[in-house]
């Protein structure tokens, strides 16, 4: 139960607005698939590399489990569109490439209970 830090992709919110679903970066025996298995608990940030805002939401994880290929499928196109951002801002998709292992990655659906504007400066850390 210490905190580990990993890569997620392909988020997808459900329709009701209560729920996350993203493919995460743990490969078994990881310290991330333990947390998840042992609690759920998740905090998961998103920024983009060309815009200065971030976000961050918190929840428990509800279902860790293999991704079906759909999800692997929606998880790359996250990815890519990464890469093209990564590209602006001078990094290279060859360097990025190493951030996406797809065989390592679990689904993990959860249930969103806070969301936080994680933007630098006075509103950091603010409630959304």
């Amino acid at each position: 139960r210490k905190p580990a830090f990993t890569r997620a992709w392909g988020p997808e919110v459900s329709a009701d607005g209560l729920t996350l679903r993203l493919c995460v970066d743990a490969p078994s025996g990881s310290a991330t698939r333990a947390n998840l298995e042992e609690n759920g608990a998740i905090a998961v940030g998103f920024n983009r590399p060309t815009v200065a805002s971030a976000l961050q939401i918190k929840g428990v994880a509800s279902s860790v489990r293999e991704p079906a290929p759909e999800e692997l499928e929606h998880a790359e196109r996250h990815f890519l569109a990464f890469c093209a951002e990564g590209e602006l801002v001078g990094v290279s998709e060859g360097l990025l490439r190493r951030a996406f292992a797809p065989g390592d990655c679990v689904s993990v659906t959860l249930s969103i209970a806070e969301v936080f504007d994680q933007t630098p400066g006075a509103g950091a850390g603010r409630r959304v």
